[in-house]
C-alpha cells in the first residue's frame, strides 16, 4: 500500500503496513459498525519522508547516550515536500475539525503484547500546521529505549498513522468479553466514565464498573446491552477474548479501537496470596500496574523462605469485584499480623495506610484490583553475596536507593562461613532514604555507624546460603529492623564471583586502557536523565535554546575505548556503555546494579579514591588486576 486511504475503503489492508488499530476499524467499519471517519497513513509515507528529506534513520546507532534525541530532532525539524503536503491537505480539508492523530505501529494490540500507551496520540488539531505538527510528533515517538526494553528485539521506527474526527460524547469508556480480574468467561466487564475511555485507561476520574452476563436475558440500559452484543460479534471475529474502548454520545455508541485479550482461566476469589498456586491462574497483563511480575519472580522465592524461616513482607492482591464491601479484608490483615501499617497500591499511586484505616482506604479506591502490602520497618538495608565459600556484606543507613544512586560509601564485609570477620570497613552515615509514605526521600541524620553485630552477619549468611541453594549466584537483598532480618528480593548474576572482588577495589574485573574521560557532575547527569530526556517533538526547541543541556551533553559526548572517571556507579551511567572500555569509581558498591551491569558485559571498573583530583580528562589510563596507572 502507497497511498492514504479512507477508513473503510482500504483495499488490500495487511497488519505490517497499517498496524491492527488501523486493521480492525476498517473492518469494522465495512461490517457496518459507527467509527468514526478518517484516513489510513501508511508507513510507506513516513519511509518517503525520510527518503525526500535525505535523513540517516540509522544514525542514532552512531550515539553514545541518549540515542534517539538527535533522529528525533531531525524528523521534527525538516519540512514536508511540497507534494506530500498538498496531499496531507486534501486529507485535512475533507474532515471536520477538530481532528486526532493516532498511533497504529505494527507492534500494538498484539496478542503477545500491547505496547499501551508507548506510542503517542495527539488530540484537538484544528489547523493544517497543527496537523503537520502532530504527525511528526507520532512519528517522532517510536524513537524511545522503553520500546525497545518491551520489543527486545531489532524493530521498525516506521509507523502508520490513523487520522480521524473527534467525537463528542456523553460517556465513554472500555469493556471486556471476559472478566479480566475474576477470569470469569461467562461476563462482561464495562467500565465507563464520563471523561471517556482515557480517564479507565489511566485509571483517572470517576469509574463505574459494571458486570453483564454474556448469556443470560437481563436489563440493562440499551446502550450496555448493544456493547454486549458488538463484543460477542467481536469475540467471532478475533477468534478470542476482546476489550474494545468505546463512546456514547446520546445516541450511537462508536468503537475507537479492539484488541484481542489473552484467555483467562476461571477464578472468583476475593483476594490471593503470592504464594498461592491460584496466583499463576491469573492473566498477568492484567495485573501488570500492580507488579505483577512479583507473582511470577517471587513466587519461588518467597516459597523457598516460608519452608525455612526466612522473614518475608507479606503481600496480597484484592479484587473489588469479588468483594464489593471489603470484608475479606480483615482476613488479609490477619495473615500479616506483625504488621501496624499497610502499603495500599491502586497500579498509580502508593498509600501507606495504619492498620485500623486500611478497609475504608480500600473502599475509596476506584481500581478493580488492589495490592495491600505489609509495611516492613527498615533501619539497615544490603546486599549479600558468595564470593569463592565466603560471604561479602553490603550495609547502609535506611532504605535500598542509598544502593541504587551509589551516592553513599557503604560499610562492607567479608566474612568466613562461621561468621569470622577476614575483612571490614565500617561507615558512618549522616544521611539516610527512608520511606514518606509515597516513596523513598533523603534526609538528614545524626552521625550514625553502621555496624553489623556478629548475629545479624551469622543470620545474613544464613539466609544467603540457602537462597544460593536454590538459586546459584544469588545476591541478596535484605533489611533489618528490631525484628530482625528480612529478605527483600534476589538478583541472579550471569558471573560468579571471584576472591578478588572481596578486596575492595574491583568492581568489575578485567584489564584495560584508553583515554580518560572525566565525569565531575554526576548529579547534573542525574538531571539530564529525570528531567529532560525528551520523547515529545515540542520539547525539542526548549530543550535547544537551554546551554545548560548542551554543556551536559557534550560532557557525555565520549569516543569508542574511553574509560570513565567519575564519582560512584550510579546504574544510568547505563546509557553509555556502548562507548566505554572501563570504568574508574571514586567509590562503590561492589553488588550494586550498575556494578553487576558491568560484570554481565565484562567491562573492567575499579574504585580508585581520589579519582577526579588524580586523573584529567583525556589523560591515558590503564586498569590491571584492581590496579590504576596514569600516564604523566
Amino acid at each position: 500500500m502507497q497511498t492514504i486511504e479512507r477508513l473503510g475503503n482500504i483495499q488490500n489492508p495487511n497488519f505490517d503496513e497499517l498496524g491492527r488499530k488501523i486493521y480492525w476499524l476498517d473492518f469494522l467499519k465495512k461490517k457496518g459498525y459507527d467509527v468514526s471517519e478518517g484516513y489510513a497513513i501508511p508507513k510507506s509515507f513516513f519511509n518517503r519522508f525520510i527518503s525526500e528529506n535525505n535523513i540517516d534513520i540509522n544514525s542514532y546507532k552512531n550515539k553514545p547516550v541518549f540515542k534517539y534525541d538527535e533522529i528525533r530532532q531531525t524528523i521534527y525539524k525538516n519540512d514536508f515536500p511540497e507534494e506530500m503536503k498538498n496531499i496531507l491537505y486534501g486529507v485535512f480539508s475533507t474532515l471536520k475539525s477538530p481532528l486526532i492523530v493516532r498511533s497504529s505501529s505494527s507492534y500494538e494490540d498484539m496478542e503477545d503484547y500491547s505496547c499501551a500507551g508507548m506510542f503517542t496520540s495527539v488530540n484537538g488539531v484544528n489547523n493544517f500546521d497543527e496537523f503537520l505538527n502532530a504527525i511528526k510528533i507520532c512519528w517522532i515517538s517510536s524513537f524511545d529505549e522503553s520500546i525497545d526494553y518491551y520489543i527486545k528485539n531489532t524493530r521498525d521506527f516506521a509507523i502508520s498513522l490513523l487520522i480521524q474526527e473527534e467525537l463528542n460524547y456523553e460517556f465513554g469508556g472500555v469493556a471486556f468479553s471476559v472478566n479480566p480480574i475474576s477470569g470469569n468467561a461467562n461476563e462482561i466487564l464495562i467500565e465507563s466514565s464520563k471523561s471517556g475511555p482515557k480517564a479507565v485507561v489511566t485509571g483517572s476520574g470517576e469509574i463505574n464498573n459494571i458486570l453483564i452476563s454474556k448469556y443470560e436475558e437481563e436489563e440493562q440500559e440499551p446502550v450496555f446491552l448493544q456493547i454486549k452484543e458488538t463484543l460477542l460479534a467481536l469475540e467471532s471475529y478475533f477468534g478470542t477474548f476482546v476489550d474494545m474502548e468505546w463512546l456514547f454520545d446520546g445516541k450511537t455508541l462508536s468503537v475507537l479501537q479492539a484488541r484481542p485479550v489473552t484467555t483467562i482461566k476461571e477464578n472468583q476469589q476475593s483476594y490471593i496470596d503470592v504464594d498461592d498456586d491460584v496466583a499463576m491462574t491469573y492473566q498477568l497483563k492484567n495485573l501488570s500496574r500492580l507488579h505483577s511480575r512479583w507473582i511470577e519472580k517471587k513466587k519461588k522465592v518467597r516459597k523457598c523462605c516460608k519452608q525455612n524461616n526466612i522473614k518475608v513482607g507479606g503481600f496480597y492482591y484484592w479484587f473489588r469485584d469479588n468483594d464489593p464491601e471489603a470484608n475479606s479484608i480483615d482476613e488479609i490483615l490477619n495473615l500479616m499480623p506483625n504488621a501496624n501499617s499497610f502499603e495500599v497500591h491502586d497500579g498509580k499511586d502508593v498509600l501507606l495506610v495504619q492498620k485500623e484505616d486500611v478497609k475504608e482506604t480500600v473502599k475509596q479506591y476506584a481500581a478493580s484490583a488492589l495490592r495491600i502490602a505489609e509495611s516492613v520497618p527498615t533501619e539497615y538495608c544490603g546486599f549479600a553475596s558468595v564470593i569463592d565459600d565466603k560471604y561479602y556484606i553490603e550495609a547502609a543507613k535506611g532504605g535500598f536507593t542509598a544502593f541504587y544512586s551509589g551516592e553513599f560509601e557503604v560499610t562492607k564485609y567479608v566474612v568466613d562461613s562461621d561468621g569470622k570477620k577476614e575483612f571490614s570497613d565500617e561507615k558512618y552515615f549522616d544521611e539516610e532514604y527512608f520511606y514518606d509514605g509515597k516513596w523513598w526521600a533523603k534526609r538528614s541524620i545524626e552521625p550514625t555507624l553502621v555496624r553489623l553485630s556478629d548475629n545479624i552477619i551469622k543470620d545474613v549468611i544464613r539466609i544467603t546460603l540457602i537462597i544460593n541453594k536454590s538459586f546459584n549466584n544469588a545476591r541478596v537483598e535484605w533489611i533489618l529492623n528490631e525484628k530482625g532480618v528480612y529478605l527483600f528480593d534476589i538478583t541472579v548474576e550471569n558471573d560468579r564471583l571471584l576472591s578478588q572482588y572481596g578486596e575492595g577495589k574491583i568492581i568489575s574485573a578485567g584489564k584495560c586502557c584508553g583515554n580518560s574521560k572525566v565525569l565531575k557532575e554526576i548529579t547534573v547527569f542525574d538531571d539530564y536523565i529525570n528531567k529532560v530526556s525528551i520523547r515529545m517533538g515540542y520539547q525539542l526547541l526548549q530543550i535547544e535554546a537551554d546551554d545548560r543541556i548542551k554543556k551536559i551533553k557534550d560532557s557525555l559526548s565520549i569516543e569508542e575505548g574511553d574509560i570513565v572517571v567519575c564519582e560512584y556507579p550510579n546504574e544510568k551511567l547505563a546509557v553509555i556503555l556502548d562507548k566505554a572500555k572501563g570504568f574508574i569509581f571514586e567509590r562503590g558498591s561492589l553488588l550494586c546494579h550498575f556494578a553487576i551491569i558491568l560484570r554481565e558485559r565484562h567491562i573492567p571498573a575499579v574504585v580508585y579514591p581520589k579519582a577526579l583530583e588524580r586523573i584529567k580528562d583525556g589523560q591515558m589510563v590503564s586498569i590491571s588486576d584492581g590496579e590504576v596507572k596514569i600516564e604523566k
